[in-house]
């Protein structure tokens, strides 16, 4: 199996982090503006990390794996 270079594989995963965050980011300050900004993160981050881990992941690497080994 052809080794993954790692800087495309931090792009994709900025790529893939980014609207993750932000949009889950304005879901939560929407649905629950009061909350403590800290608190948000501990909501959101896990979140964010399991999405990104079993499904965004996955399928950015399968529709981009070819250029991930080039």
């Amino acid at each position: 199996m052809a080794q993954l270079k790692r800087w495309k594989m931090w792009v994709l995963t900025c790529l893939a982090i980014y609207p993750i965050i932000t949009a889950f980011g304005y879901l939560l300050q929407a649905a629950i503006p009061r909350l403590p900004m800290f608190v948000r993160f501990l909501i959101m981050v896990p979140v964010a990390v399991a999405l990104l881990i079993f499904l965004v992941m996955p399928a950015l690497t399968k529709l981009f794996g070819s250029w991930l080994i080039r």
